[in-house]
């Protein structure tokens, strides 16, 4: 991709429809249209941006603690369900990426807290499961093969699963006593970004269904905060609760607020003569200490986990060894999986050696692959699928180019594992098409001359 290329994407999405040549090229920098659809997209890129990291600092408390106590793991799997489906809805309906980018990111790194909580529970095998089973439903998802009823569906039932979600969490923090392993930064910021993605969804979808689960979201997450304040260096001899009372999870923090409330009134109301002699004080200076402790906290976080790591890899050096040698054998998969570039570029080496033998002694094995594969991609009929570490060549039943209810319809269309089993072509891994390569064996002798001999 040039510069240029970039550019014009990336003013694409920061500024919707006509907007950059209204706002930049016009000078009409406050069109009553294209000031709220740009400061939303602008606002959804930085929550993107921000959701990158939202959940890292939980990540690494579980990680230096070795421990999820306190963290639902029901509550973190509906989480992710909510979070895939959000991901899912808007990708498949076409939305900007600005409006869900960071659905993405919390399903990604939600999915790396529930393999931590399987992890340290004991459960490593079950860890590894959910992630295949997750990587198999986003490569679905990836490729149209989840219709959009299902989708429209899983989006419909987020309301009650973030509702579920959240309230198993407070359930939890509630019956506890305290709030855990949870975060305060991950909260903080998971209120902050619902807020902010009620405006967003409203500007740039319109859709009901988001805009909605993003409410309920940003009540629930705003309860969380209140109890993370209530629970804050709570004792553990003052954890024991009633159970059963479950008033007491609704009522305290309604009593919490009145109390700020009445507090803020009291000391304002007392003490105004004073506040309007003191100096304000400076927001942003105070804005850049907090960032400043977030960053250095955060900093520490992984100075923590990287010490632990190299300890932990001096102590167990074979399973370190074997870790490692694991990692390098994904690497390299990953490196030298052969994709469209180095089949086009096999193929055209391919048709130059049979083209310096004679006809006479061509393989027929050999000439059939190659024109096999010739015409399905000159029909546009054969779909690489990049699995991260190998690839898959998959015949299409039509070409792209036909347009029939059969051909782009996605609820017509056979199941992936369908068109798997009947359709798949070749296998690439590690630099070459093993089918492909195969039928190339000996391909400057003719079998059939051998089998008339015999005869």
């Amino acid at each position: 991709m040039t510069a240029k290329e970039f550019v014009d994407i990336a003013i694409k999405q920061i500024f919707p429809k006509k907007c950059f040549e209204k706002m930049i090229v016009e000078m009409d920098v406050l069109n009553r249209e294209c000031v709220p659809a740009v400061l939303s997209r602008c606002l959804g890129f930085a929550l993107t941006a921000g959701s990158l990291g939202i959940l890292v600092p939980q990540i690494l408390k579980i990680k230096a603690n070795k421990s999820g106590a306190g963290i639902s793991l029901a509550a973190q799997i509906l989480a992710i369900v909510a979070a895939g489906s959000t991901s899912a809805y808007s990708f498949e309906k076409g939305f900007a990426f600005s409006q869900w980018g960071d659905s993405l990111a919390i399903f990604v790194q939600t999915a790396i807290i529930v393999m931590q909580i399987l992890h340290y529970n004991g459960n490593t095998p079950g860890a590894f499961s959910f992630l295949a089973v997750t990587w198999m439903l986003t490569t679905a998802v990836m490729y149209h093969y989840v219709p959009m009823s299902a989708l429209t569906f899983l989006q419909s039932a987020t309301i009650p699963i973030i509702t579920a979600s959240k309230g198993l969490q407070i359930l939890a923090n509630y019956r506890q006593g305290s709030t855990g392993q949870l975060s305060p930064i991950s909260v903080t910021m998971a209120f902050g970004g619902c807020v902010a993605r009620i405006f967003t969804s409203i500007q740039e979808t319109g859709d009901n269904l988001v805009i909605l689960s993003y409410v309920v979201a940003t009540v629930l997450n705003f309860i969380l905060v209140v109890q993370l304040v209530i629970y804050w260096n709570v004792d553990d001899k003052k954890k024991k609760k009633d159970v059963n009372d479950v008033l007491g999870m609704v009522f305290k923090p309604l009593i919490l607020i009145c109390l700020v409330i009445g507090f803020t009134r009291y000391y304002l109301q007392s003490h105004f003569m004073a506040a309007a002699v003191v100096a304000k004080p400076n927001i942003f200076r105070r804005a850049g200490i907090k960032i400043k402790e977030y960053v250095q906290n955060l900093a520490n976080d992984y100075k923590t986990v990287i010490v632990e790591t190299a300890q932990n890899s001096v102590k167990r050096p074979v399973r370190t060894g074997m870790i490692g040698t694991g990692l390098v054998f994904l690497g390299y998969a990953n490196r030298t999986r052969p994709l469209d570039s180095e089949l086009d570029l096999r193929l055209v080496e391919l048709r130059q050696q049979m083209a310096l033998l004679p006809i006479s002694i061509h393989s027929s094995n050999a000439d059939s692959a190659l024109h096999e594969y010739t015409d399905l991609l000159n029909s546009e009929r054969l779909d690489l699928y990049d699995c991260w570490f190998f690839s898959l060549l998959i015949k299409r039943e039509f070409d792209r180019r036909v347009y029939s209810p059969v051909s782009q319809d996605s609820n017509l269309k056979p199941w992936f594992w369908e068109r798997f089993a009947h359709n798949l072509v070749d296998v690439g891994a590690f630099g070459k098409f093993y089918k492909l390569e195969k039928a190339f064996i000996d391909y400057d002798i003719k079998q059939e001359e051998f089998l008339c001999k015999e005869t």
